[in-house]
């Protein structure tokens, strides 16, 4: 039996009770609309996916002109402390269906413990890196 991993998961489940699936899904929608509001005004950043007005997961897809997905992502951590996924991400058709097929493209997931600074953190990296 996996002892550890349940007192895991009744830790997980007992924090969303706590904190409430409505708190959390309002603090990470606010951080996407964040991100996505930052990363817009950054002329070779091209996001994919709804608008951040729009129905959404806190996910956000992006790539940077000029630049391939590993290496925004490998900059992004090795030089700002950063963790982004960078390529197909388990989805080869849906970067068929957005044209970023092969090379993919650059995942972030805000989620309940990042932070309004951390998204500020990466849209000023990301600006950097865009140049």
């Amino acid at each position: 039996m996996n002892g550890a991993g349940i007192v895991a998961l009744g830790e997980g489940l007992r924090y969303v009770e706590e904190r409430g699936i409505d708190s959390i899904r309002a603090h990470e929608l606010s951080l996407i609309r964040r991100l996505a509001g930052g990363l817009q005004s950054i002329p070779k950043v091209r996001l994919y996916g709804p608008k951040a007005t729009e129905p959404r997961a806190s996910v956000l897809t992006l790539n940077v002109d000029g630049h391939q997905p590993d290496e925004v992502a490998g900059i992004l951590d090795a030089s700002f402390g950063i963790a982004v996924r960078a390529g197909l991400q388990c989805a080869p058709g849906a970067h068929r269906e957005i044209g970023t097929f092969p090379a993919g493209a650059v995942r972030v997931s805000p989620g309940p413990f990042s932070t309004a600074d951390e998204i500020d953190q990466l849209v000023a990296a990301m600006g950097k890196i865009a140049g």
